[in-house]
């Protein structure tokens, strides 16, 4: 049996294989398989073909032994193209295999458009979330990808902010790694803090990453996310980013 660290991801998949889940016969191989775009699009059924090439029982019910009592959490995320069922396909599945109860009544309220942004886009476009967190209640986060951790981290400060706790993560797929970091380990290290804190010297990085909605401190930010601050020239064009984003997703709703 193992354990997952409440901070790191669990990923079956890398993202190539997802892109090609449930191909079939007469498909070209270079593209994305019917079955994966038409689940992002809001298709049920060939989200169940997806998580149906994915899934390991075996790892599931490992899970569900390790995080007994902790509900299976997925999210209503909105895509471009429609509601990606993915996440709520593989959090009915997992909680079925582990004998974990599954709660879909988390809403992501807005649109982030996060499937195929730059690093720069999903740090500045937030996903938001609604819906009723049990207080004291562990949870298991699921989601299809995860690229920066954003999502998982933005909804894991939404439960535990709500008094729930989030045990573990896992998601069908993992983005490749960029500049050596995996994006399953999510949280910030300490160099790359102490990087932002020598780059950004005073209070003026933290307060912008708050009233933005990014993280509730430096510290909560994940390594991606570190990484992606680090790459701004001042906190002035970190703010016009963030603004930016905001501004963004209130026009796409």
């Amino acid at each position: 049996m193992f354990v997952l660290q409440n901070s790191s991801v669990f990923a079956r998949i890398d993202l190539p294989k997802l892109f090609g889940a449930a191909w079939k016969p007469g498909e070209d191989p270079a593209n994305r398989s019917a079955a994966y775009e038409n689940a992002k699009a809001g298709d049920t059924l060939a989200a169940t073909e997806v998580v149906d090439a994915i899934i390991n029982p075996n790892i599931c019910v490992q899970l569900g032994q390790a995080y007994r009592g902790a509900v299976v959490a997925s999210v209503h995320a909105e895509e471009m193209s429609g509601r990606n069922k993915l996440p709520v396909v593989y959090a009915k599945a997992l909680g079925e295999l582990a004998l974990l109860d599954v709660d879909d009544s988390l809403i992501q309220i807005n649109r982030p458009q996060h499937t195929d942004a730059s690093a720069r886009a999903r740090f500045a476009r937030r996903p938001r979330y609604s819906g009723a967190v049990v207080a004291g209640q562990t949870y298991l986060r699921v989601d299809d990808v995860v690229t920066s951790g954003s999502s998982l981290a933005a909804l894991r400060h939404y439960v535990e902010a709500r008094g729930g706790l989030v045990v573990a993560m896992t998601t069908l797929a993992a983005a490749e790694a960029k500049y050596g970091h995996n994006p399953t380990k999510l949280p910030v290290t300490v160099e790359t803090l102490n990087r932002i804190r020598t780059k950004f010297p005073g209070p003026d990085i933290e307060a912008i990453i708050i009233e933005y909605g990014v993280a509730p401190s430096l510290a909560h930010l994940t390594e991606s996310e570190a990484r992606v601050l680090l790459g701004f020239e001042s906190s002035l064009a970190a703010r016009s980013s963030l603004l930016a984003g905001r501004q963004a997703i209130g026009r796409r709703g």
